[in-house]
């Protein structure tokens, strides 16, 4: 839009500097993802974990009263340890080179819903933007050290 009185042009919500709004609505981002009821027997989630070296998305069996939501940080088994893991979606089948029975369970909930929504969009257009992998842009996004305190709790 062009102002008249100074001759500047301004940028306005149609431009392209500006994301349209329903990309950033919390509400309606994950409702691609398929609705999966507590009540199934067995759930599949990606997850994503914090392990030097072997850093990527895994796949994990969720028990249905767990819940597990992506944005959840998780302690999931990892090569005979526990280690943090965040949650980037859940599957409506498990993949067919995968055997449901090698599958290891999350182990527990950390931080629930760790993760707004809208956030897992702004990273994806940072990683459309550089040309670079998702994961690489979670693992500079992330707090230092945000899944090492993703340890086992004891409950007494």
């Amino acid at each position: 839009m062009l102002d008249n009185d100074s001759g500047l042009t301004l940028a306005t919500s149609s431009s392209p500097y500006f994301p349209d709004r329903s990309s950033l609505d919390p509400v309606n981002h994950f409702e691609h993802l398929p609705e999966l009821s507590p009540e199934s027997a067995t759930q599949w989630i990606e997850v994503l974990v914090d392990c030097p070296g072997q850093q990527g998305l895994y796949t994990y069996k969720v028990a249905g009263e767990l819940g597990v939501q992506p944005g959840d940080i998780l302690s999931v088994p990892f090569h005979g340890r526990q280690l943090g893991a965040i949650a980037i979606r859940l599957l409506s089948s498990l993949p067919a080179q995968l055997d449901p029975e090698k599958i290891k369970s999350v182990e527990e909930i950390i931080y629930r819903n760790y993760f707004p929504t809208y956030y897992w969009e702004l990273l994806d257009r940072v990683a459309r933007y550089y040309q670079t992998s998702l994961l690489q842009v979670m693992n500079v996004a992330l707090p230092p050290g945000l899944l090492d305190r993703s340890q086992r709790r004891i409950r007494l």
